[in-house]
């Protein structure tokens, strides 16, 4: 047994880290402070139809995908452990079991992403900002792509981080190839993550610099390819299945969220309610959107010769082009949202956790959750600054993963569950700012008991 962690080079920091997380799952497993179990139950539902078509012999023809297909494949395993009798509690019961392993893991990954970047000390330290801060959790919680997404995440950065440092014969290293898994687990749950390469294209073409620039280069085209390659075949793929054919269901999405998009925080900036009926139903934008959108199916509907994704994506252009100065609005106000913990699964008088109850416990959770976050992003913002003049040659990946996120979501639509991976990010260089700005305001024989205390994990 000792050997076999020495071999994959668990320490006892990893060990701790792994225990607590878990005792905090099995914490939000019994809390009230949960996401929906099955999301908007697309991923659910359909798991649930292939594990139909696969075990029980329901028609082939029955087979479609509306949304990605990763999270359906990544809850594959547990659906197909329970089989096609199952009820809807085994089934989330299952999922979220799976979901924790991928916790557990994430925890250890990110916690080796940090050491590999900035030493032991602040690898630990933010393994402990992760459980500090467990939104990564809550979301496991259900039966969502949101799991999948942040596992996908952290891989790919994991890869990233660590191939950039020795970037030549990308293909004979391991990490290249870490760095590319994850980017293609993470474009199967998120298809529009296509942005990610003109981002790195951008970032190719423009900074790299120095030795190491050849070796980058390549790696980084190669990549490109292969992403765009996996788009274009999957997008190719799911038109043509048998459950999908002339239903134009991603077309449709896609314009369906991008007009959307276009009227959250329009007329009312500060109106941060959850976009659903049942919740803002009472909103000017959120009636003004409604109003919109029966328009345009009108239109569609008299026009055979203009598809319905075709006409809500001409409204669309046209939008973005006539109100430039509303657009920078929607993009400072998406941006300032998407960075703000909000917890919509249930009203404000209706809260309970522990002795924070009905509104008052609702907005004292709401403060102390968002108090811890705002240190995470001060962090965050401290450690752009403090490494302007290398981050772009050291830490390319961790700018160009927060630019394609926030630029693209802040463009669109956003939620804050849509930020939730680049809290890897801010969890990271927040442990490092913090940590560095420790040890200038610490009293160096304190400093030197903290770091003695720490090697004994």
């Amino acid at each position: 047994m000792v050997r076999f962690f020495k071999k994959i080079k668990i320490d006892k920091a990893d060990i701790v880290l792994g225990i607590v997380t878990l005792l905090i799952f099995t914490l939000f497993i019994f809390s009230p402070v949960q996401p929906k179990k099955f999301g908007d139950k697309n991923f659910h539902r359909e798991t649930k139809n292939w594990v139909n078509i696969i075990f029980a012999d329901e028609s082939w023809h029955s087979f479609y995908i509306k949304k990605a297909p990763g999270p359906n494949v990544y809850y594959l395993v547990p659906y197909a452990l329970i089989g096609p009798s199952g009820d809807r509690q085994q089934y989330w019961f299952a999922g979220i079991l799976w979901n924790g392993i991928f916790m557990v893991l994430s925890v250890l990954l990110v916690k080796r992403i940090a050491s590999q970047l900035f030493g032991n000390e602040v690898g630990i330290f933010s393994g402990v900002l992760m459980l500090i801060f467990p939104i990564h959790i809550y979301y496991a919680m259900g039966i969502n792509g949101e799991s999948m997404v942040y596992i996908s995440f952290i891989l790919l950065l994991y890869g990233g981080m660590k191939w950039s440092r020795k970037p030549d014969r990308p293909l004979n290293s391991s990490a290249w190839w870490w760095f590319l898994l994850g980017s293609l687990a993470l474009v199967s749950a998120r298809l529009n993550f296509i942005v990610i390469v003109p981002m790195i294209l951008l970032f190719w073409l423009v900074t790299i610099k120095g030795k190491q620039a050849p070796g980058l280069r390549k790696g980084l085209l190669i990549y490109c390819l292969l992403v765009g390659l996996f788009v274009i075949v999957a997008r190719t793929t799911l038109n043509q299945l048998p459950g999908n054919k002339g239903k134009n269901y991603h077309n449709n999405y896609g314009s369906y969220v991008l007009h959307l998009g276009r009227f959250q925080f329009r007329e009312e900036p500060w109106d941060w309610r959850f976009w659903e009926g049942d919740i803002r139903g009472d909103s000017q934008d959120y009636q003004n959107w409604l109003e919109s959108q029966q328009v345009l199916s009108r239109e569609a509907d008299s026009r055979p010769d203009r598809p319905l994704h075709k006409v809500f994506n001409s409204w669309v252009i046209n939008d973005y082009v006539s109100h430039p100065l509303m657009t920078l609005k929607q993009f400072i106000v998406k941006t300032l949202y998407g960075n703000v913990f909000i917890v919509n699964s249930f009203r404000p008088e209706n809260f309970s956790l522990g002795p924070l109850k009905n509104r008052t416990g609702y907005f004292i959770f709401h403060f102390l959750v968002n108090a811890v976050n705002l240190l995470l992003i001060v962090g965050f913002i401290g450690f752009i600054w403090k490494s302007r003049k290398i981050i772009l040659n050291d830490y390319w990946l961790i700018p160009v993963l927060f630019l394609t996120f926030v630029g693209f979501y802040a463009l669109t639509y956003m939620e804050p569950r849509y930020l939730f991976p680049i809290r890897v990010l801010y969890i990271i260089t927040a442990a490092e700012f913090w940590w560095g700005l420790s040890r200038k305001l610490i009293k160096p024989e304190t400093l030197n008991r903290m770091k003695s205390e720490m090697k004994i994990f």
